[in-house]
């Protein structure tokens, strides 16, 4: 390995001693440059310090494992023919397995630039360049479900906390133990509605559950708002009127279980797993970005804050000028709206083309899935070879490792989808 000195750089009292030093330096088998040279090498340094971070991200660790796998150098490009090849024999059997979407993402591009060999650089371009939205028919699904929904679900659901309590120690003439119970049961049905969406919403549980969750929750409002309602005040009228119970204690707080269809109405989750999917589509290899989904989830959030502002400061001032149905007309009118938004999200869904494999892994796990299998077919290739070459002894110092490192894989749920994956292929 060389040392490179900047020869017009160095210190020296005089000439001389300057042209001593070269000497002195040269004769130590170092090589003495200008600093014209230097300078490019140290540009070049740089240039491969930031190719080198790249190739640890996830990203470019994957390719790195496909073309090491086809064999291809470091600085040399893959034939289409032999991507396929590597491909169809990592995923044989499996129509729809997320290597061959890869590589057909892959041999579609080459083929409409009308090129044979692809690049690491050209692959990672082609797999991971996001693909802006344009126009507005493209921006409206991000709209509601990142801010038109989580906004209007926010609402729907905190506006029981701004009232009930009120209602039922004040307006019915309650104890504030039953205030209690039927917080509590409205709680239980938030609860249940996210255990629904876990347990039946599948991959896409804004195709399954959502329009039928934001039905449920709407006609709560509506049993609410229309249930016992006095002569003089009609739906959506926003009128004073004067309460029959008026504090005396008659009034029965049964109707008021009614909030539990409106809890089932938590939905956030499913708006959560719908914007991953929506950020999934701009990836032209169907795999998301996660540090966009992250920005694009704080933005849900701050309108799922809003939303909660809106309902607390709308839904206090309707109760104290209004009254409890004026709360409830409000609550049937957010509903309804969010149950629209819904309906127009699934139509523009149905309208577009672009769509994603559903997988048990997403984002950066599904690529690390896809390097796992690799990795693991390059293990079981060079044990192989072991085997036949009678050298498979060689790997009974390595069996504590191995050891060990199965009981931690155990638990990595990445590398058994992988190692299941592989198995089955």
């Amino acid at each position: 390995m060389s040392t490179y000195v900047i020869a017009d750089g160095c210190a020296a009292k005089s000439l001389d001693e300057h042209e001593a030093a070269l000497k002195k330096i040269a004769n130590k088998s170092v090589n003495v440059i200008s600093a014209a040279k230097a300078e490019s090498i140290l540009a070049e340094c740089a240039v491969s310090s930031k190719e080198g971070l790249l190739d640890n991200s996830d990203e470019w660790l994957m390719i790195e494992k496909i073309f090491s796998a086809g064999g291809v150098g470091r600085n040399e490009s893959m034939d289409v023919d032999v991507l396929k090849s590597l491909i169809e024999s990592m995923s044989r059997g499996r129509q729809f397995d997320r290597l061959s979407t890869i590589s057909d993402t892959v041999t579609d591009s080459l083929e409409a630039s009308g090129e044979k060999q692809i690049s690491r650089s050209q692959m990672h371009k082609v797999l991971f360049e996001r693909k802006p939205r344009s126009g507005c028919f493209e921006n409206i699904p991000l709209f509601i479900l990142m801010s038109y929904m989580p906004l209007l679900y926010s609402t729907s659901t905190r506006i029981p906390f701004i009232f009930i309590a009120l209602e039922i120690t004040q307006g019915r003439g309650r104890e504030l133990w039953e205030v209690g119970v039927v917080l509590g049961t409205y709680q239980i049905s938030r609860a249940l509605g996210n255990l629904i969406v876990v347990m039946f919403g599948g991959k896409d549980p804004f195709k399954r559950l959502q329009v039928l969750m934001s039905f449920i929750a709407l006609f709560g409002w509506s049993f609410l708002s229309l249930f016992g309602r006095p002569d003089e005040t009609s739906p959506f009228s926003f009128t004073p009127y004067l309460s029959e119970t008026d504090g005396d204690g008659t009034g029965s707080i049964l109707p008021l279980f009614a909030l539990f269809c409106v809890g089932l109405g938590e939905t956030i989750v499913i708006l959560q797993r719908s914007l991953m999917l929506e950020t999934a589509k701009e990836s032209p290899a169907g795999i998301m970005d996660e540090s966009l989904v992250a920005k694009r989830f704080s933005y849900q959030y701050a309108f799922v804050s809003f939303g909660a502002t809106c309902a607390f400061i709308i839904g206090g001032w309707l109760y104290t000028n209004i009254g409890f149905y004026s709360v409830c007309d409000f609550g049937m009118i957010i509903q309804a709206l969010h149950l629209i938004g819904a309906l127009v999200y699934l139509f523009l869904a149905k309208k577009r083309k672009k769509s994603v494999k559903e997988d048990e892994l997403d984002g950066n796990d599904l690529i690390r899935s896809i390097i796992y299998r690799f990795q693991a077919a390059s293990v079981i290739s060079k044990y192989s070879q072991d085997v036949a070459n009678g050298t498979e002894h060689a790997m009974s110092l390595e069996s504590q490792g191995l050891s060990g490192a199965a009981i931690k894989a155990k638990g990595d749920r990445v590398l058994n989808h992988s190692l299941g994956e592989l198995y089955r292929h």
